[in-house]
């Protein structure tokens, strides 16, 4: 009975060579995206990622920044958003109230001047 129990500490190797397994977690599960490989043209590459970008003004395209409804480069922006299509716009169904209400003089005086 003592050779089963020498004959596995034979096979055991000592803890000082023994490899330490890869723990498994849950980030390892997710494959990780290819690197690039060390190119001259990988590097122009990334060294432009890092740059800031001399762009057109009017052009927000990669940009969180607001920009107001007034300024001249809205329509265009909301455009390139998907927001406005002029294609698919079409007035509001009570336009002819909307002209008729406008046209109208005011119910109640205005306020004097100086009231402002």
């Amino acid at each position: 009975m003592d050779e089963p129990h020498a004959h596995a500490e034979e096979k055991q190797a000592p803890q000082s060579t023994q490899t330490r397994k890869r723990q498994l977690d849950s980030d390892d599960d997710k494959r990780q995206p290819k690197r690039a490989r060390l190119t001259r043209k990988n590097l122009a590459a990334f060294d432009k990622m890092g740059k800031k970008k001399t762009s057109d003004p009017s052009d927000d395209s990669g940009s969180t920044k607001a920009i107001s409804t007034t300024s001249s480069g809205f329509a265009i922006q909301a455009y390139k958003n998907g927001i406005l299509d002029p294609r698919y716009s079409k007035p509001p169904t009570n336009l002819e109230d909307l002209h008729e209400r406008h046209a109208r003089s005011r119910e109640t005086a205005s306020p004097p001047e100086p009231a402002y």
